[in-house]
């Protein structure tokens, strides 16, 4: 069991880090601070929360999302009746997301080089 939130941050921040994108612990351990958790690549502000146990049914749906994927990624989209799609809340295994996330960054400073190249000419 996990003494401190510190603790996840700190170890979530390392986590982060083994892609090659750069993750910064941001907080310093006040609680109540307005900053960010872990800003990840300068793309990803991550506020971490932490708890004892995960609500039942999140889990649920994670596992039924991921076993109907078969070969692909589940995604759980958590929509609130009365609230626009945009505002609803998406949910994926967290090395799913730092996979793909990585992924897009690492296309992403790919296009910027080669814009910057072509700028050169």
């Amino acid at each position: 069991m996990t003494k401190s939130w510190k603790e996840v941050e700190k170890r979530l921040t390392l986590w982060y880090n083994e892609l090659h994108a750069p993750a910064t612990r941001m907080s310093t351990g006040m609680r109540g601070e307005a900053v960010e958790d872990i800003n990840w690549a300068n793309r990803f502000s991550i506020e971490v929360k932490t708890r004892k146990k995960m609500p039942k049914y999140i889990k649920e749906w994670l596992l039924q999302a991921v076993r109907n994927a078969g070969t692909r990624y589940g995604v759980v989209h958590w929509h609130q009746d009365g609230i626009h799609a945009e505002n609803d809340i998406v949910l994926m295994g967290a090395e799913t997301f730092r996979y793909h996330m990585a992924l897009l960054m690492a296309m992403m400073e790919r296009i910027e080089w080669e814009a910057k190249d072509e700028d050169k000419d």
